[in-house]
């Protein structure tokens, strides 16, 4: 939360990551095929990025996920292993779980 706060001025932007990235991993561990998100960012938040198609793999490319890559807010002392569950799934394992 620390490095969220120094680097984006958003003190929430790990559990932002958390929040969003666990949905998807939940439903590729347990084999879920359609799973509902609780809010359109779209609509809620106005970030327009995301668009309404229905598609929440595109959610990882809206400006509260970056891509779904938490390293950049990895200090020296967390593991790349310690950032899993902030690690939004990648298009490959989207695929894999259709």
């Amino acid at each position: 939360m620390r490095q969220g706060f120094l680097k984006y001025g958003n003190w929430a932007k790990s559990t932002e990551m958390a929040l969003y990235a666990s949905a998807p991993k939940v439903a590729i561990a347990y084999h879920i095929p359609l799973i509902f998100l609780g809010e359109n960012p779209a609509i809620a938040m106005g970030d327009l990025d995301v668009g309404t198609t229905g598609n929440a793999n595109g959610m990882k490319y809206c400006h509260t996920l970056e891509g779904g890559n938490p390293d950049k807010l990895a200090a020296g002392d967390i593991a790349k292993q310690d950032l899993f569950l902030y690690r939004y799934p990648s298009d490959d394992e989207m695929e894999w779980a259709k």
